[in-house]
């Protein structure tokens, strides 16, 4: 009979014990998610007409202004003046592209960020390229490509403007931006 109460007893004292501990671990997770909701940055998330823009944008074409190149050369930073002389070496006529060829793609300066222009029709970059009071551009074409191009990790360093120069005219923001890279690479 004295083991009997020494194990109801023992029972108690696990039971009591654990607990305390479960009520000690709560706590301190419930702590936990606290912290992490405090410190983590939450994305906010695209608004629905963002949403909607997007996915429509990424289900089409868009036509960019550019130069073809024969094949992928290196091509060096664009302030070097040997950047000019490597894309004047190997300009091929952007319809007579094949798929070992690539494109130079028109881009330019707005108040010190480097844009790349991006179009939803071949007119709106036609309209562009005479109205856009950058200067003599006519060496770029327009040329059609699917909307994941401006996603490449090439064009990171440009911030995207569609359809500049038009009532519609909008600059892709990151999260637009980052949702356009998956639904084309999803594809």
């Amino acid at each position: 009979m004295f083991f009997a109460g020494v194990r109801r007893k023992q029972r108690a004292f696990v039971r009591h014990s654990c607990c305390r501990l479960a009520r000690a671990f709560g706590g301190i997770f419930t702590m936990l998610d606290r912290l992490r909701k405090i410190f983590s940055k939450g994305k906010p998330e695209l608004p629905a007409e963002a949403h909607d823009f997007i996915t429509k944008l990424a289900a089409s074409d868009i036509w960019i202004l550019a130069i073809g190149i024969s094949g992928t050369p290196h091509i060096p930073p664009l302030n070097d003046p040997a950047a000019l002389d490597m894309i004047a070496a190997h300009r091929k006529e952007l319809v007579n592209l094949s798929d070992d060829d690539s494109v130079f793609p028109f881009n330019f300066q707005r108040r010190g960020t480097q844009f790349l222009p991006f179009f939803t029709s071949e007119e709106r970059a036609k309209y562009f390229l005479a109205n856009s009071g950058l200067g003599d551009i006519s060496i770029f074409h327009p040329y059609c490509l699917v909307a994941g191009f401006v996603t490449s990790p090439e064009n990171d360093i440009f911030e995207l403007l569609l359809d500049p120069c038009s009532s519609s005219e909008r600059k892709i923001d990151p999260q637009e931006r980052a949702l356009l890279g998956l639904l084309t690479n999803a594809a």
